[in-house]
Formats: C-alpha cells, structure tokens, sequence
C-alpha cells in the first residue's frame, strides 16, 4: 500500500485515499484536509500560507486561475494523488534562475477517470415573453 505522504524532490505527494473519508464528495474535501494547505472560503488554496501560483490536472493548466471549477466538480474517487511542488517555477524559461516562493498543484487522476467526463449541467426553458435562463 502507498505510504500516506512522500517527497520527490521538491515536490510532496499525497495519496488521497489515505486522507479521504465516507463523506467527501469533491477532491476539495481532501484537499482541505492535506497538511499545510488551507482553503479560504473563497475557494483560494493556500500553502504554507501563500497563494498556490497554479493548478495542474495530469501536469495541464486547462483552467488558468478557475481551479475551482476542476475542485469542486471532481470527485475523490477520481484522483490517485495530489502533488504539491514546492517553490514551483510555471515558466519553463525561468526554471532554475527564478525560485518563486509560491507552489503549485498538480492532481494526478486514476486511470479509470482519465476520459471520463465529469460537471454539473443547468438548463432552462420558456416561451416568449419569457426568455431562455442557462
């Protein structure tokens, strides 16, 4: 069995089914519950009390800074691991001159979810003089 936590070089790696329970639905259950991360009640990660300068699935930036739609939208059940690299550099031109202090995260999902979609969908209807919602 994979060990709860474990570093390869500066980068930290959770198991998440170490640190899931019965009651989380989302990865951000998980992800709050990591040490040294915080979520703000904005959604905001925070690591050793700094910002995260960004948010990887599989090692992709699909989402820019809306992280919160991949946390909130995707199940633990879903992802292997969370990945925290500390002192993280997202321009690949400046790795190794410029050590940012922020980190990043990168979730690694399972093998069974990679292709799966996954989100919540609204829809609406009417007739005029009522006008379509969503």
């Amino acid at each position: 069995q994979a060990p709860d936590i474990y570093a390869k070089g500066d980068t930290l790696v959770f198991n998440v089914a170490r640190y899931a329970n019965a009651t989380d639905n989302a990865i951000i259950d998980v992800i709050k519950r990591l040490p040294g991360i915080k979520v703000e009640d904005d959604g905001t990660i925070k690591y050793q009390g700094k910002p995260i300068n960004k948010f990887y699935i599989d090692g992709d930036d699909f989402l820019g800074g809306q992280y919160g739609l991949a946390t909130n939208n995707i199940s633990h059940k879903d992802v292997k691991s969370v990945e925290v690299m500390e002192n993280h550099q997202p321009v690949k031109a400046l790795e190794g001159i410029d050590f940012p202090e922020e980190a990043g995260i990168n979730i690694k999902l399972s093998e069974e979810a990679k292709g799966k979609w996954v989100g919540v969908a609204k829809a609406g209807t009417g007739a005029q003089p009522w006008l379509y919602d969503g």
